[in-house]
């Protein structure tokens, strides 16, 4: 029976060596290989040694010898194990993240190896990066842009290396732009964006991206192009990559602008009776920092406020006057245009004491919005008993004004006569034989104004007297 059985594979050749000590008497020897995925070989020889060209590769064999004389066989060996070395890995494949410089190394495994080694070395640049892995794929990253690449795997056995010297090339992603400028202005939703060439790219695209997801670009072969459509209001990011194919390269460094404000909308005044200040507010899409109220009077006078919110009150409003409202939204660098104008005449809630109501027939008054109108400046009243009148007059009247002249013989308000009109003088009806206080009120759109000077009107006297 042979003794000290030995086998070893040579790497190099992938030949599995059987070797033994002489058994005395020996004409022969007969060598077995089975495998575990039952695989059989055998390998006969006058001398010590046998040689297996053709073992399955990635198997562990188990390993047995018999001696031979011409007419008998020996007991079999003692058995040993060897490992063939493994099978080569298959279909390499690699797909490149262009936006990380990373790329991911695939392959199909060969059996009996037990880790592999993946590798990118570049062609025209000293840079070389590497994965291991006992799967079937791996992540190299930290490529150099603009590059090529030469990608293979290696893989290990338990004693000897894979057998493969498949590779295949990779070219890297377009490294960004560099010197990457902007220029933009209010009045348009256009940004121009230019650059210097970067190595590795075929074209360019220049990115407009703001935080609500709204994104524009431009695609060029040249150093500039222009963004269009471009939302007021809005802050983006500009920045620009290389393009080689379906490969966009990391960005550039990023350019920070700020389109021009969006114009007010739904500018709203508002404006108390008899109030002397106007509120005004109104709605803004986008962003902004700050706005500007402008309200023109129908006399030329110019008034103004500032905010940095949707509300402002403009203070100073005069009576009798018609006043004109725009808004203009401001940012650090741009302003909107003016908003659309809004027309009010000072008071927009409408008031009247009760008691004017007992006494006039509203129901033909249009309530709109409307002006506190302005007294008269002064009034005559002329008392004559004998027909019972106290005749009221002012020097002019406004069209649509309607003036109501009151004749109050008490301290209590409630007593006393009236007449209205809306030209510049009416008749009261009064008792003789009294005092009154005489006055003016203006009424225009169901807003009063304040009273005129009052005149004080002695009974039996036919001339008057100012208080």
């Amino acid at each position: 029976m042979p003794t000290y059985v030995v086998a070893t594979t040579d790497c190099s050749t992938s030949i599995t060596t059987v070797s033994w000590d002489s058994a005395r008497g020996a004409s022969s020897y007969t060598v077995y290989a089975v495998s575990t995925w039952g695989s059989n070989s055998t390998c006969t020889n006058t001398d010590t040694t046998c040689s297996f060209p053709d073992l399955d590769c990635g198997q562990n064999y188990t390993i047995t010898v018999t001696a031979e004389d011409d007419n008998c066989v020996s007991l079999t060996s003692a058995p040993i194990s060897v490992t063939t070395d493994p099978c080569p890995q298959s279909d390499l494949q690699v797909t490149l993240d262009c936006s990380t410089d990373s790329a991911l190394i695939s392959w199909t495994p060969g059996r009996g190896t037990l880790i592999y080694n993946a590798s990118a070395k570049g062609f025209d640049v000293n840079h070389q990066v590497s994965c291991s892995t006992p799967g079937s794929a791996c992540n190299v990253t930290n490529l150099h842009c603009g590059s090529r690449y030469q990608v293979s795997v290696r893989g290990e056995g338990l004693i000897c290396p894979s057998q493969s010297d498949d590779w295949i090339a990779l070219k890297t992603a377009p490294c960004p732009p560099t010197q990457v400028s902007i220029r933009s202005s209010c009045d348009s939703d256009t940004v121009s964006v230019s650059w210097k060439t970067s190595q590795g790219s075929v074209s360019y695209m220049a990115v407009a991206d703001n935080s609500e997801g709204h994104r524009v670009t431009c695609n060029t072969s040249d150093l500039a192009c222009d963004i269009t459509g471009l939302q007021c209001g809005q802050t983006y990011q500009i920045y620009v990559s290389g393009v080689d194919g379906d490969c966009i390269g990391s960005r550039s460094e990023v350019h920070i602008l700020e389109t021009a404000p969006c114009v007010p909308q739904n500018v709203q005044t508002i404006l108390e009776c008899q109030s002397t200040v106007l509120n005004v507010t109104w709605q803004q899409k986008g962003q902004a920092r700050r706005y500007h109220t402008t309200v023109r009077s129908s006399d030329g006078q110019v008034l103004g406020c500032d905010s940095n919110t949707t509300f402002c009150q403009v203070p100073n409003i005069l009576c009798g006057l018609t006043y004109s409202v725009t808004v203009v939204a401001y940012s650090q660098t741009c302003n909107s245009s003016q908003s659309s104008v809004q027309h009010v005449t000072s008071g927009t809630h409408i008031y009247i004491k009760y008691f004017i109501f007992q006494y006039l027939d509203v129901s033909n008054i249009s309530f709109l919005h409307s002006s506190a109108p302005c007294p008269p400046d002064a009034i005559f009243a002329v008392l004559d008993c004998d027909l019972n009148t106290v005749s009221v007059s002012w020097d002019s009247s406004v069209d649509g004004v309607l003036y109501i002249a009151q004749a109050f013989y008490s301290n209590n308000n409630n007593d006393y006569y009236m007449c209205n009109t809306t030209e510049t003088s009416c008749d009261i009806t009064v008792t003789c034989g009294m005092d009154y206080n005489v006055s003016v009120v203006p009424l225009r759109d169901g807003c009063t104004g304040k009273n005129s000077p009052v005149q004080y009107i002695t009974a039996g006297l036919s001339h008057l007297m100012k208080l």
